[in-house]
């Protein structure tokens, strides 16, 4: 009977652990950007997009975008598997980079994201945990809206 019992648990918290790193998962699936110099430490503008705000040291927190664009609000939070950066914007995001250890994971969204994602992560480490968020890049560009207008007289 004892051992029924601890098969059962197990088994649920197999289970558990299985839908809990689901729940982590985000919305895009990264591009891991490693190498040395530029490459290990990319930017917004190296990675072809017009603008970027940098947050580093990472403090969570509210952010204005420049030009009164909106803002950009993200939080970090430690998991057995290493840290994870949840993000949200007023203004629509390209792409969201989180850089640690020797590389940066690009998160790109197309289109761009006005909403939010969970879970994001920087690539990890030789011991297989992410590695810590050394800094969080939130990348954009400025969509001019253009109509036009045509009356008969």
């Amino acid at each position: 009977m004892n051992n029924k019992l601890h098969l059962m648990i197990l088994f649920l918290l197999t289970m558990f652990l299985i839908t809990a790193t689901s729940a982590m998962a985000t919305s895009v699936i990264p591009t891991t950007i490693t190498g040395k110099g530029v490459v290990q430490n990319p930017t917004c503008a190296a990675l072809n997009y017009d603008y970027g705000l940098k947050v580093d040291p990472p403090t969570p927190g509210t952010y204005s975008l420049p030009y009164g664009l909106g803002t950009a609000t993200f939080s970090v939070y430690s998991t057995v598997a290493g840290p994870l950066v949840d993000w949200s914007s007023t203004y629509g995001m390209d792409a969201v980079i989180v850089k640690g250890g020797n590389g940066a994971n690009e998160y790109k969204y197309n289109p761009e994201s006005f909403g939010l994602d969970t879970g994001l992560h920087a690539p990890a480490n030789p011991n297989g945990k992410w590695a810590g968020v050394s800094h969080v890049n939130f990348c954009y560009d400025i969509e001019l809206q253009v109509s036009k207008t045509a009356t008969t007289t």
